[in-house]
């Protein structure tokens, strides 16, 4: 989680830099005029923080150096007003609450029928492009919640497969003007084998087929989806 938000961080940092040296105010020599300012931390851990504004605090300046420095959540920064404003700003971007991934996995099976299951509506023509079954009906439906870095691991029973249980990872949660999205590992248990698993990145609010179980697997054609939503804290 630490490498991921790191990574986040340096693609802030690459677009600030290109500003962080604006107009600043100057005393009669020269020396950049410099303002103190607390800053509140609500979300981020406090290493994170510290990383965000290490950018914009020029503690090499000479004749006014920079400082920054957080405890327990309150971030003080010395620095020009014109970087004392972009650390408002990169700190408004990132410093807000995770969000919460509620994951909803359909258990559909793949059987002879022609006649559709509304329930499943949203996947039925992905899965007529990817298989060649006649029919598709819902069979079962598991829902959990993690955040960012959880593993979530759910049981249930499958006609024909027996117990059941699907075990995932949130890897990465992203959030964008469009709804954001989820990176997912995940694996499908059948009794004590693991008959299919994968990772993959599923758009916040669309539903994504994760795959099907071998022909060796029980008598049925068993499918699994996925739909991804983001909910606040």
């Amino acid at each position: 989680m630490k490498r991921q938000l790191r990574t986040r961080i340096a693609r802030s940092v690459l677009a600030g830099l290109i500003l962080a040296i604006g107009l600043v105010g100057c005393y009669g020599d020269g020396t950049p005029e410099l303002e103190t300012r607390t800053f509140e931390i609500l979300h981020l851990e406090d290493w994170v923080a510290d990383a965000l504004v290490e950018p914009y605090v020029y503690v090499g300046r000479e004749g006014a150096p920079g400082m920054a420095s957080v405890v327990d959540g309150k971030l003080t920064v010395r620095e020009t007003r014109d970087n004392l404003m972009r650390i408002e700003e990169v700190l408004r971007e990132f410093d807000r609450p995770t969000p919460v991934v509620r994951l909803t996995f359909q258990i559909i099976e793949a059987n002879g029928s022609t006649e559709i299951d509304p329930r499943i509506a949203e996947v039925e023509e992905a899965l007529r492009q990817l298989f060649r079954f006649d029919g598709y009906r819902l069979v079962g439906e598991v829902m959990v919640h993690g955040t960012e870095g959880n593993e979530v691991f759910q049981e249930f029973d499958v006609p024909d497969l027996g117990p059941s249980a699907i075990e995932a990872t949130i890897r990465d949660v992203r959030t964008d003007s469009s709804g954001g999205s989820v990176q997912l590992e995940m694996r499908f248990h059948a009794g004590s084998r693991t008959v299919f698993g994968t990772t993959i990145r599923v758009r916040a609010g669309q539903t994504a087929v994760l795959g099907r179980t071998p022909s060796s697997v029980g008598n049925q054609n068993i499918i699994l989806a996925v739909k991804t939503e983001l909910q606040d804290l």
